[in-house]
């Protein structure tokens, strides 16, 4: 059983690894010309989604299975009000992160700033890397040290930013990919730490989200406040879920010592999957962009099938070698989401960048997969080194 257990972990580190690269690549492909309309996000009001538009949720699902993972494990050893500001200050890194991104990417006024747009980016990724990376071969007071300077470069970086209108305030005009990460996390893990770990009550919290969410949408007018949130009980109920699946399908027995019970729990799964599919849809259309209960339950579903169809091809050893080059991108996943930004943004600020014809259709497909075998080579030195980046 040990053995499962271990096996089962390494199937989420190899989702998350998977997620990860593919979140890479949709977001280098974004603006691209002459890609698959499977790769490009549909549009809000579509009424469909692609595969573009599952990476996002697959995340945000497989954040959920970490955090009953990590909640499971941490349960014995600290208190729950300990866990608690654990928890907080982890998702409030990851929401300050969003925002800043969110505003070194648009809302700007280059203008009236004193440092170039591009210049100010790597400097901001090298603030963050200053803060969480976690560098073995640097300890004591050099690292305490670095970290200050790392914190007094960000603050005057958040100084010097200009927004349109003059404003010097780094606002949130939206949370940001990881922002929402953040707060779906923190709702989540609260749920965990305080309410209950069993998949049952995780999947009724996770209905609950999609009721308020149906229930906002429908009571409070366009352009409210609290409207333009209710995105974040959609991101919540996808990590939930995730967190309940890990729940049943962490826990069931070996394949060996299947029982007709282990066999029913699934196949129960897969029928409130569908179920809960078909009640969405009916009733909301699908839209990533809205964030609406049918496109999380649809994620939810293929997260759920991905998982059992990933585990499967790890027990019979399909993926052995994959396996081994994907763990370091699970170890390392922020640091390999936040690369390509500082990548892109220090080719710019040296006053490079693509021609024409490299943001074409195939061309950008090959130059992207060299990109992602660059970071993965990053990635795997910086492993093997033991730098982290910790928040």
């Amino acid at each position: 059983m040990a053995q499962l257990a271990m096996q089962r972990q390494q199937t989420v580190d190899v989702f998350r690894a998977l997620t990860i690269v593919l979140m890479i690549v949709v977001n280098d492909l974004a603006g691209v010309t002459g890609i698959p309309g499977w790769m490009q996000h549909a549009a809000a009001d579509a009424g469909y989604m692609t595969l573009a538009d599952l990476v996002f949720p697959a995340f945000l699902y497989i954040v959920g299975m970490s955090a009953y993972l990590s909640q499971s494990v941490s349960a014995a050893k600290s208190s729950r009000w300990r866990r608690t500001v654990q928890t907080t200050r982890r998702s409030a890194v990851l929401v300050l992160l969003g925002v800043l991104m969110v505003n070194a990417d648009s809302g700007y006024d280059a203008s009236l700033m004193w440092l170039p747009i591009h210049l100010w980016n790597v400097l901001l990724y090298l603030a963050i890397a200053g803060i969480w990376l976690d560098w073995p071969a640097l300890s004591g007071r050099p690292r305490v040290l670095m970290r200050s300077a790392a914190v007094l470069l960000l603050l005057l970086l958040c100084a010097s930013y200009v927004g349109q209108g003059g404003s010097t305030i780094l606002r949130p005009q939206w949370w940001g990919i990881l922002g929402l990460i953040g707060w779906a996390a923190w709702l989540a893990n609260l749920a965990l730490i305080w309410l209950s770990r069993r998949g049952l009550y995780l999947a009724l919290l996770a209905l609950i989200c999609s009721v308020l969410w149906a229930m906002l949408t429908s009571w409070l007018p366009l352009g409210s406040a609290v409207l333009e949130q209710a995105n974040l009980l959609t991101h919540t109920q996808i990590v939930l879920m995730g967190a309940a699946s890990a729940a049943w399908l962490i826990r069931l027995p070996a394949a060996a010592a299947a029982t007709a019970r282990t066999k029913g729990a699934l196949t129960l799964q897969a029928i409130a999957l569908v179920l809960m599919v078909i009640i969405t849809c009916h009733y909301f259309p699908v839209s990533k962009i809205h964030a609406t209960p049918s496109w999380g339950w649809i994620s939810v579903a293929a997260c759920w099938l991905a998982y059992l169809g990933l585990e499967r091809a790890i027990k019979l050893d399909w993926l052995a070698r994959p396996v081994a080059l994907l763990l370091p991108a699970a170890r390392h996943s922020l640091l390999l989401y936040l690369l390509p930004y500082l990548g892109f943004h220090l080719l710019r600020a040296l006053g490079g960048g693509w021609p024409q014809w490299c943001l074409q259709g195939e061309v950008a497909m090959l130059i992207t997969l060299g990109y992602m075998t660059l970071l993965f080579v990053i990635v795997a030195q910086l492993d093997k080194r033991g730098w982290q980046l910790r928040i």
